[in-house]
């Protein structure tokens, strides 16, 4: 190959792109990635061999949730048992994953009943109506699943009972959110509530 400029075009198998859009310092140890390694313009000299490493990313991680709860009719003082399905359908797991449950008004998280999987995780942080919940990524085709149980206040029946959550985090540098999953909880005030009917007969004497 004659002395000149050069640049290398490369296609990548499927599921990857290239080239990383890593900085050459994030890039694993050990490996040879200088100019050339991005398709950038290189010099070939002739006098030694050029030695160059092609760093391609996976494909950028792609998040779906699907929200349900045990029963679409529930009231005052009643506990909703809820869970969260994540799945990757994308080609890397994620670097920081978050659920974030929105939650009605007059809904409340049950302190310490939060499972991922079957197993206890930390509390989720709770501020202003959300619940937020950080939990390691599901691989490429893979699902996880958080379930927690929700306390009904005074207040729930007089909100809409929407229940939304989705995921959110970043992977490769870049962050991303998931589409948003909602579930419908018709509530009312039960035995609490202020208004009631009265059965039987009214005799005159």
């Amino acid at each position: 190959m004659p002395a000149g400029s050069y640049y290398l075009s490369v296609a990548p198998g499927a599921g990857f792109t290239y080239p990383t859009v890593l900085a050459a310092g994030a890039i694993a140890a050990g490996f040879n990635v200088s100019t050339g390694s991005k398709g950038e313009l290189f010099t070939f000299a002739q006098t030694s061999a050029v030695l160059l490493d092609l760093p391609a990313d996976p494909g950028a991680a792609s998040f779906s949730v699907a929200k349900t709860c045990d029963r679409a009719e529930a009231y005052t003082g009643d506990i909703l048992y809820c869970s969260v399905a994540v799945t990757n359908n994308g080609g890397s797991p994620a670097a920081e994953l978050r659920l974030v449950d929105l939650l009605p008004r007059g809904f409340a998280y049950a302190r310490g009943t939060s499972l991922l999987d079957g197993a206890a995780i930390a509390e989720p942080a709770l501020s202003a109506g959300r619940a937020v919940w950080t939990v390691a990524s599901p691989g490429p085709g893979a699902s996880r699943t958080l379930r927690y149980a929700m306390l009904l206040g005074a207040d729930a029946e007089h909100s809409d009972g929407v229940n939304r959550a989705y995921a959110e985090g970043s992977t490769l540098g870049a962050a991303f959110v998931s589409n948003t999953s909602a579930f419908r909880v018709k509530t009312g005030g039960g035995v609490f509530t202020s208004r009631g009917t009265v059965l039987g007969r009214v005799f005159i004497d």
